[in-house]
């Protein structure tokens, strides 16, 4: 009798990232991910030991996904740089729609601020260097932002909202200068990309 081909830790993961993707977080269990592998559920807890372990292994992935997406995003975007990543972020929302909501839209009940962004750290840097913007200030305009950035992404998720690129891009621009002018950014930064912004 042949031996029973093993089933991949990979394959696990990844099996879970597509019911994610397709289905949602509420149809993600040992049984939903078995039956794609065409497994019993044991080789899951073989591998992870709980569901619990596998999901958060899954969560990983996902955040590593939306990094690569927006960065992606971001690279190859006519926007400049801060537009860039609002748009990704909302981009990835209208195209990923269940990671999103996976991702941003659940119930953040004593696990930290349902607005958290992972991708902050790439923020800051574009923000403190582009505008010379302490770090303080530069924090509080992103955060502000993300507020304003997160209403439309969840309405662009939820198909209350169709709008092209660039009214979403025109948008987070006037919300965007108001504040960078309140948190004190450079006011020759702001007119130079406003004037790159009116060719594209």
């Amino acid at each position: 009798m042949p031996a029973k081909k093993k089933v991949t830790r990979a394959a696990m993961l990844q099996a879970a990232v597509e019911i994610l993707r397709k289905e949602g977080h509420d149809h993600l269990n040992a049984r939903s991910v078995a039956q794609k592998l065409g497994c019993s559920t044991q080789p899951i807890y073989t591998e992870f030991g709980s569901m619990e372990a596998l999901k958060a292994e899954m969560k990983r992935e996902a955040e590593r996904l939306y990094v690569q997406a927006v960065a992606h995003y971001t690279a190859q975007s006519k926007y400049p740089p801060y537009m860039a990543f609002g748009l990704g972020f909302i981009r990835f929302a209208k195209q990923e729609k269940e990671m999103f909501r996976y991702l941003y839209m659940r119930d953040r009940h004593g696990n930290g601020r349902a607005i958290d962004d992972i991708n902050a750290p790439n923020i800051m840097q574009t923000l403190t260097q582009r505008y010379n913007m302490a770090a303080d200030q530069a924090k509080q305009l992103h955060y502000d932002m993300m507020i304003y950035a997160y209403g439309l992404a969840v309405m662009v998720n939820a198909n209350y909202l169709d709008i092209d690129e660039d009214e979403i891009c025109r948008r987070l621009r006037l919300e965007f200068v108001a504040l960078a002018r309140v948190y004190g950014a450079q006011e020759d930064a702001l007119a130079a990309e406003d004037s790159k912004m009116g060719k594209v």
